[in-house]
């Protein structure tokens, strides 16, 4: 090496002569902070504490059961909705088609069973945008919101009938099943 160094039965010679380590040189490095009891919390703002909250919220099963967002399961959905949308982002306006789109299709057939109603909505959102031409992959979707309605809210029921309307899928049993639950719904509020 360059520096002298050291050695437990003395130094040892350097192999370049009359070179010398060089002092520290710039400020010196900033005392860490001393915490004495409790770690200092981060400060949050109100908005992240309110994602934070709505998140957890979001994972507390029936009887107080905690649900783990952090399951593979989990993960293919989170990963299969990041490239839905920027997907959808890419070919707004235009008419979906090709192999990326046929990909994304065979993927949302194969996860239906497990999105909830506002996930179904949001895939039938940016499959209908894109003008997407699959009436298995609607008819799948609309296959899984039988077990939803009956807890969708007025919003959520309106925006099924909006996209029914705009793929022109005229089936009468989920229009009628929307429209029922939109009644009842409307009775309730009244």
């Amino acid at each position: 090496g360059a520096f002298a160094v050291q050695a437990p039965d003395g130094p040892r010679p350097s192999s370049r002569k009359g070179v010398r380590p060089l002092p520290c040189v710039g400020p010196p490095p900033p005392e860490a902070p001393r915490y004495e009891g409790r770690r200092a919390q981060p400060d949050y703002t109100d908005e992240e504490l309110e994602v934070a909250t709505a998140s957890a919220l979001g994972r507390l099963g029936q009887g107080g059961s905690w649900r783990s967002a952090y399951t593979e399961h989990s993960l293919q959905k989170r990963d299969f909705f990041q490239d839905l949308q920027r997907q959808r982002e890419r070919e707004k306006g235009r008419q979906a088609s090709g192999p990326i789109w046929a990909h994304l299709a065979m993927h949302a057939k194969n996860l239906v069973v497990s999105l909830d109603l506002p996930e179904i909505l949001l895939a039938m959102k940016c499959f209908c945008s894109v003008r997407y031409e699959d009436y298995e992959l609607y008819m799948r979707f609309l296959g899984e919101v039988p077990h939803h309605v009956k807890g969708a809210s007025t919003a959520q029921l309106c925006e099924l009938a909006r996209l029914l309307a705009r793929r022109r899928l005229r089936e009468r049993n989920y229009v009628d099943m929307v429209a029922a639950q939109l009644l009842q719904k409307i009775r309730v509020t009244d």
